[in-house]
């Protein structure tokens, strides 16, 4: 054995493949891994360093057993496809912008290859217009307003809502065609980007509250052929408002904070919802498996 060499490459020297490796479609395509040892298998922790979705092939040194994803934020598992080759696993990977997936290898594999088919996307629409928008009461904004278009309360001429910082609700009615409801195809609310989360509600049912790219909400279950009722709760971070209280003349102070973090000239941050916001039909790939207990 030659000396002098990394641990990396000794361990080539010896014929010992990495315990984790990835594909790199882009030159700075960055990922990070942190493998755990189970009871009865393996579990990586697999995060993208980027702020940008990623696609790759990630590599484990794991064999003979199947591939699941487990995703933390929601909960669910499903099947991953896998094909197993010289002592190693490789599993595609699809990763969110600053995205995060646990790869778990427990059972095992009947075959040393899995191939499922991936979801597809049909966009139906994009809601544009106008929007009604109320804001939360006693931080300095109009009771209500109505945008003509999304754009970031911070490019309007009115003060109050330019600094706001709080949670405003956008409603708007849309008309939904009866064919976009189709068994197995769920109906998805996309809103594009989102300055910094928003709740979801579709004809008075709440369904839930994102707060990462894609900022994405399914809406099958409350949604309906013909006018639906759209409601989005938007809350942004203070920073605007902080910068509002420090103009030259502002005769009401609504924060607080010492020290003093921002000044009158501080750049403001965009906020709310800024789009576009679509809606889509989503067909499904391969069933997911349970998404509570252990199997």
């Amino acid at each position: 054995m030659k000396g002098g060499g990394s641990l990396g490459d000794v361990l080539k020297e010896l014929g010992v493949a990495p315990d984790f490796e990835h594909t790199k479609p882009k030159t700075d395509t960055a990922l990070l891994a942190v493998h755990r040892a189970l009871a009865d298998g393996d579990l990586y922790f697999v995060n993208n360093r980027n702020d940008r979705e990623e696609d790759v092939e990630a590599s484990f040194r794991v064999t003979g057993k199947q591939a699941e994803l487990w995703h933390a934020d929601t909960g669910l598992r499903e099947p991953a496809s896998f094909r197993i080759a010289s002592g190693c696993t490789t599993v595609p990977l699809h990763l969110e912008p600053w995205g995060a997936v646990f790869v778990v290898f427990r059972k095992p594999a009947a075959d040393p290859v899995r191939q499922l088919s991936a979801s597809t996307e049909k966009p139906l629409a994009t809601v544009d217009g106008a929007w009604d928008v109320r804001f939360q009461p006693g931080r300095g904004a109009p009771e209500r307003v109505t945008l003509d278009a999304l754009t970031s309360w911070s490019t309007y001429a009115d003060s109050g809502v330019k600094y706001f910082s709080g949670t405003a609700t956008y409603t708007k009615t849309v008309e939904a065609q009866a064919g976009w409801f189709a068994p197995g195809a769920p109906l998805w609310l996309d809103l594009g980007d989102v300055r910094d989360l928003a709740e979801v509600s579709v004809n008075g049912t709440a369904l839930g509250v994102v707060w990462k790219r894609p900022f994405r909400a399914e809406i099958t279950a409350a949604a309906k052929p013909g006018a639906n009722t759209i409601e989005v709760k938007v809350t942004n971070l203070w920073v605007n408002r902080m910068i509002g209280d420090r103009q030259p003349g502002a005769s009401t102070q609504y924060t607080f904070t010492r020290p003093v973090f921002y000044k009158a000239d501080s750049p403001l941050l965009p906020s709310g919802l800024l789009g576009p916001v679509r809606l889509l039909q989503v067909t499904a790939g391969a069933a997911p498996a349970a998404s509570t207990g252990r199997q």
